[in-house]
């Protein structure tokens, strides 16, 4: 088995640098979209390929978008939510007819008060 020789290292190189060619514009876009840093990571393996020839395997990553995002929200076990069971159109023939506050109540004429409380107010 052959080692990483200088001819795998100046192939991996050339390999390495015909990526950066191949996606020098999307390089490009990505740093420009950047905060003021882009990091490209470069990965190369070598793996023997049989009659002491060497495989050389490369590879680039780096992000052309990022998105960045949050929601935040406390959750409490121990109170409901208000609207989640939000009733109050729908008539439930399981209760009795409510009353609404201003059923039985005859208008006044233009100016004049009535001093009340609700416990005064009684159904007709």
């Amino acid at each position: 088995m052959s080692g990483i020789t200088v001819k795998v290292v100046e192939t991996a190189g050339e390999m390495l640098t015909g990526l950066v060619k191949m996606y020098q514009d999307k390089l490009d876009k990505a740093y420009l979209k950047s905060d003021g840093a882009l990091t490209v990571d470069f990965k190369a393996k070598f793996k023997p390929a049989g009659n002491g020839d060497m495989e050389v395997d490369v590879s680039i990553n780096f992000v052309t978008d990022r998105i960045k995002n949050n929601f935040s929200r406390t959750v409490c076990e121990g109170q409901d939510d208000l609207f989640a069971n939000d009733k109050s159109e729908e008539v439930r023939p399981d209760q009795p007819e409510q009353l609404a506050l201003t059923e039985g109540i005859k208008a006044l004429p233009e100016g004049e008060v009535v001093d009340a409380e609700f416990s005064d107010i009684k159904q007709s």
